[in-house]
């Protein structure tokens, strides 16, 4: 709607002032003005978006690179060695050079047999272990992984 302009306007500037096309103008420099304004946003939260995406990859490649990295286990190969009794007192020769052989004693064992105490073990206490190595000096040694262990201090040991 043109409103209604004054006679003595000239020609020229009744069209710029009230023409539609002034209008239709306006509305597409706005709309330019929103989307450009719309497209910024969306580029800033894309933006944000990346860098936050970036960053938490890099924490994590942070922490997997920090951890210490297996070694890796060198193992020597096994062979099979089959060996035969050596009667005591001969001399193995190897490259040239004699050794002698350990003389070693007959083995002795002997075979024990247990039966299942209807009781099973008797627990005994600290007063009660100390009580019974009673006029010997003994002392307590507390491992590093919470055991104990009783030890003689005069050197002997309980077999």
């Amino acid at each position: 709607m043109k409103p209604n302009p004054e006679p003595s306007s000239p020609p020229l500037l009744e069209e710029v002032l009230f023409d539609s096309e002034l209008g239709r103008f306006r509305e597409s420099t706005l709309e330019l003005v929103v989307s450009l304004a719309r497209s910024r946003r969306r580029r800033r939260r894309q933006v944000r978006g990346a860098a936050a995406v970036v960053f938490s990859l890099l924490m994590v490649a942070g922490v997997w690179l920090s951890q210490p990295k297996p070694t890796a286990v060198k193992r020597e190969a096994y062979q099979t060695v089959n060996t035969r009794p050596i009667p005591t007192g001969i001399l193995v020769r190897t490259v040239g050079t004699t050794v002698p052989i350990a003389r070693s004693e007959s083995a002795q064992f002997a075979v024990v047999r247990t039966e299942a105490s209807p009781r099973g073990f008797r627990v005994l206490t600290d007063e009660a272990l100390l009580a019974a190595f009673s006029g010997r000096p003994l002392g307590w040694i507390h491992d590093v992984d919470g055991h104990r262990r009783l030890v003689f201090l005069d050197g002997t040991q309980i077999e």
